[in-house]
């Protein structure tokens, strides 16, 4: 079987300790072994293609745990700034507006995000709609731009009874492409619901995500059953009574409801209070922050210290939407949590971006980390002069644009200027 070594100054593997002047050996789309430039050189020497990547770091691809590609034509088209009430209304507003829009823009907006994504540096995703949009893009990109992917069909049912799941048998699964059922949140799902979606997934052996906690208006919402949130819903004709019962906060609903297990995925996680954080890390669930769409709404800030401390190895990152962020940059999400919580170190950030998002996912038995067996989807970054202990900082704190390439498990690589 044919090899290729890939060298490097710096070697990432992120579950393993940096090394220097070191590769990998790929067969097959598959990474075969990892060592030292020499060991490699001299274990290989019976003619394996070589690549060098000289004074660079390879590391494993980027996994972004949460986003919304089917949002993607609203971008620059909604209110930020100014909480999450007025984000929720621009983007409802903006939806009405459009209901008439052609389907190939929403499809062609979500194919140029994806290909954003990509460049920089993101060969994990998963996506959440309303629609097919982002199910048939990564379909689409499949062992391509898009190697490995997880696409949630979004459930919104604030009504009694049970929900009309969809059905996602004409989906072809692979190893690396699944496709599941989401609720959207505890204020748009029922309890029934909720627990119906969740053994759906159970079912199927898939992770559970939901937006949980995300701003003030959905915990004064869970508290009270009142406020903005039920405004719009009561302004949509929702019976709010029929199909909701209050709590102490979003995190305390989906406990007493059997939703918070080590499968469900909770994004967000802004509006927490120290009894929430608590129940999430005994849950053994993962939570996925998306820094630059809380910045961008005006939501606030997760405690993302505290999150880090009590649940460091299920912390993942996600970009959220272009309509609710300026970019598709996990690199970008990793500066924004360095810059804001400086307690948080760099190499746990890195992990949160890689492998914690690939076990929540379910697909870190093939990609997350550079390890024998795995997928080869993996970044080679372009640095300057870094010293070992330097090495997670550069990776996660220098700003774009900057040289990117990701290779793919067939040894094709996409050169980019990451941001």
């Amino acid at each position: 079987m044919p090899v290729t070594l890939h060298l490097a100054k710096w070697l990432v593997p992120v579950t393993l300790p940096v090394m220097e002047n070191a590769g990998i050996a790929v067969s097959e789309g598959r990474i075969t072994a990892l060592d030292t430039k020499k060991n490699l050189l001299k274990h290989f020497s019976g003619g394996a293609e070589i690549v060098d990547h000289g004074d660079s770091i390879i590391m494993p691809a980027l996994v972004n745990a949460h986003c919304h590609l089917e949002l993607s034509i609203a971008r620059g088209k909604t209110r930020g700034g100014k909480g999450f009430y007025a984000w929720l209304k621009s983007i409802m507003n903006f939806r009405q507006e459009n209901t008439q829009t052609d389907q190939s823009a929403f499809y062609s907006a979500a194919l140029d995000a994806a290909g954003e994504l990509h460049q920089n540096g993101t060969a994990v995703i998963a996506d959440t709609g309303n629609t097919d949009t982002g199910l048939k893009v990564l379909s689409g990109l499949r062992d391509k731009k898009i190697p490995c992917f997880l696409a949630f069909r979004e459930i919104i049912h604030p009504l009694p009874g049970e929900a009309d799941l969809p059905d996602l048998s004409d989906f072809s699964p692979g190893i690396c492409h699944q496709a599941a059922i989401s609720p959207h949140s505890v204020y748009t799902c029922s309890r029934k619901v909720l627990l119906e979606i969740k053994n759906w997934c159970r079912a199927h052996s898939l992770p559970f995500s939901i937006h949980c906690a995300e701003s003030p208006e959905e915990t004064e919402f869970v508290r009270t059953g009142g406020g903005p949130l039920a405004e719009i819903l009561t302004e949509r004709g929702r019976d709010i009574p029929s199909f909701f019962r209050m709590c102490r906060s979003p995190v305390m609903l989906l406990d007493e409801t059997g939703i918070l297990d080590s499968s469900t995925i909770c994004v967000h996680c802004v509006s927490v209070t120290e009894e929430d954080l608590e129940i999430l890390a005994g849950s053994g669930c993962s939570v996925c922050l998306c820094p630059g769409s809380n910045e961008f709404i005006g939501t606030g800030t997760a405690p993302i210290e505290r999150i880090f401390s009590s649940m460091s190895d299920r912390v993942c990152l996600g970009t959220d939407s272009l309509a609710s962020n300026t970019q598709l940059s996990i690199l970008g999400e990793m500066r924004m949590i360095m810059k804001k919580a400086g307690g948080v170190s760099p190499e746990l950030v890195l992990r949160a971006a890689t492998i914690n998002g690939a076990e929540a996912l379910g697909f870190s038995a093939f990609t997350g980390s550079i390890e024998p067996g795995k997928r080869a989807f993996f970044l080679v970054l372009e640095e300057s002069g870094c010293k070992r202990e330097e090495i997670h900082e550069f990776i996660c704190c220098t700003k774009g644009p900057f040289p990117l390439k990701l290779v793919s498990s067939q040894g094709s690589e996409t050169a980019s200027q990451a941001r």
